[in-house]
């Protein structure tokens, strides 16, 4: 068997990461670091919360763009705005939470 070691690329494909616990696990403010690692210090973050506005406490640590999804929570609607961020260029995508 031959070995072959090549340098490691990056070729455009996303990340998807899924937290889970209890509530006041932590789950919103793990994943607000995360996007926050992933899109660097200046790179803009959008947050879709579905849960009224709760992510907005973390906003002065975090500095992200949010828009307030109402029901129903269907997934054409979650992909609609994965599209809209990705349209507007932002570097990272935080759904909070998943709702169906």
């Amino acid at each position: 068997m031959t070995i072959v070691w090549r340098q490691a690329v990056c070729d455009g494909f996303g990340l998807f990461i899924a937290l889970a616990g209890g509530s006041t696990s932590g789950k919103t403010y793990t994943a607000l670091r995360l996007a926050r690692g992933i899109a660097g210090p200046g790179g803009r973050i959008a947050v879709l919360d579905t849960e009224g506005g709760r992510t907005t406490h973390y906003a002065p640590e975090f500095h992200f763009f949010e828009h307030r999804m109402q029901e129903p929570f269907a997934p054409p609607r979650f992909a609609e705005a994965a599209k809209s961020a990705e349209e507007n260029g932002f570097a990272c995508l935080v759904i909070d939470n998943f709702s169906l």
